[in-house]
């Protein structure tokens, strides 16, 4: 599996343009906006399926996906959002629980780039666990700056 934050995929940009064979890819471009987008590759044997928020919005770039009792998130929080970041944080929340009613049983892990997003505030907010706990770009830990992974099980 590989998850990919900023694709800077738009519509013209096809699937099979960007695919990679054996693979499944799942995308969510960034809505009237420059750069930005999410995606996730999965080996096709797995047999992924994309799950969508029912208040799905289309501003907010998460993506997750099923792959059997996994679930996988691939969120990216621009530097300079348009939307507050308490909206962003309410709506991982309120996704995460409807989630964790459809597949209870299921390990979640939540991948990206947060860049000025707290890991804390997102663990507090979630239960989810920092996965990362040394410096993955510079001086900056993943979770309250770049890349960050984080999991947990309901």
């Amino acid at each position: 599996m590989a998850i990919v934050t900023e694709t800077h995929f738009k519509s013209k940009h096809t699937d099979s343009a960007v695919s990679v064979d054996g693979y499944t890819l799942f995308r969510r471009d960034r809505v009237k906006r420059r750069g930005g987008g999410v995606a996730i590759y999965v080996k096709s044997e797995l047999r992924p399926t994309v799950w969508t928020y029912w208040r799905d919005d289309r501003f907010i770039e998460l993506l997750w996906i099923v792959i059997g009792s996994n679930i996988i998130g691939a969120l990216y929080h621009p530097p300079k959002p348009i939307y507050q970041t308490e909206a962003l944080l309410n709506y991982v929340e309120l996704s995460l629980e409807e989630l964790c009613r459809d597949h209870p049983a299921a390990t979640v892990i939540l991948c990206g780039d947060f860049n000025q997003l707290s890991d804390e505030t997102v663990c507090e907010r979630t239960g989810l666990i920092s996965l990362v706990q040394q410096p993955t770009r510079g001086e900056h830990i993943s979770m309250s700056h770049h890349q960050s992974t984080m999991s947990s099980e309901f």
